[in-house]
């Protein structure tokens, strides 16, 4: 067994794929530290924060790193790929972009996933799933040059975590009433359009588009049982984002309303 790792390893693209992937669930790690025992004690409204609360900012805190560094590794490897090549597109090799933004996304994902199973507050078997759904098949796709446009595609719709993760901090720090949180929400709302929804047709017809010649039956078979599920989970998460920023907009302005009406007493 350790031989096989050893000649996996030996590998180029592997290699250099194993490296980002260790590296980002070194950094996630450092990050958490770095926040437990710098960041958070600073804060002056941290000592009255629940034991939830603190699980929550901890998570989200680390969360920003993989939101703000993959994409900008994936995107440009988007753009390495033959994409109007329809014979390799499917099949083409990864570069080095897109072996380092995937394994920075997959370390992250595996973090992520420890410290989920660790903490009841945060244990959601949908992102839980989500997450090995990322570390598995994200290298493995990656490695054996299958997908990798919509794989790239997916790393770079972390982007969007950003404005997620700004929330949670925000609403756990106590300033849920802020103009801050409001115009974040509006922002992550659009954000998510953008970036994942509205570049969704392309990317399908380019799935639906391409050879799959060079794909073996269990591969074929995997693909067309994965590679649809982020599509349907983020269409369903903006429908429910988008309820959820109509929802708060009403309350937003009856908590500013109170307020003031309270001060002109």
């Amino acid at each position: 067994m350790l031989r096989a790792v050893e000649a996996w390893l030996s590998e180029p693209e592997a290699r250099v794929l194993a490296v980002a992937y260790a590296g980002s669930f070194g950094v996630s790690v450092g990050l958490l530290l770095l926040w437990r025992l710098l960041i958070a004690p600073a804060i002056p409204s941290y000592k009255t924060r629940s034991e939830d609360d603190r699980v929550f900012l901890a998570n989200s805190f680390v969360s920003l790193y993989p939101a703000f560094t993959a994409p900008l590794l994936a995107i440009p490897a988007i753009m390495e790929l033959p994409l109007h090549d329809h014979e390799s597109l499917l099949h083409a090799p990864p570069s080095t972009l897109a072996l380092r933004a995937v394994g920075l996304s997959a370390g992250y994902m595996l973090y992520d996933t420890v410290y989920c199973l660790s903490y009841r507050q945060v244990r959601s078997p949908l992102i839980i799933l989500h997450h090995a759904f990322s570390f598995v098949l994200f290298p493995y796709a990656t490695l054996r040059h299958r997908s990798i446009l919509l794989v790239l595609f997916f790393v770079s719709t972390e982007l969007t975590n950003l404005g997620q993760h700004l929330r949670i901090l925000l609403l756990k720090l106590g300033h849920e009433a802020s103009r801050l949180y409001l115009w974040n929400g509006v922002a992550w709302a659009v954000a998510f359009f953008v970036v994942r929804i509205l570049p969704s047709p392309y990317f399908f017809y380019k799935l639906v588009s391409s050879s799959y010649e060079q794909y073996s039956t269990f591969d074929f078979y995997l693909a067309a049982a994965t590679v649809p599920l982020p599509f349907m989970l983020n269409s369903f998460w903006f429908y429910m984002l988008s309820i959820g920023v109509l929802n708060f907009r009403n309350k937003w302005q009856r908590m500013r309303g109170g307020g003031g009406a309270s001060k002109r007493r």
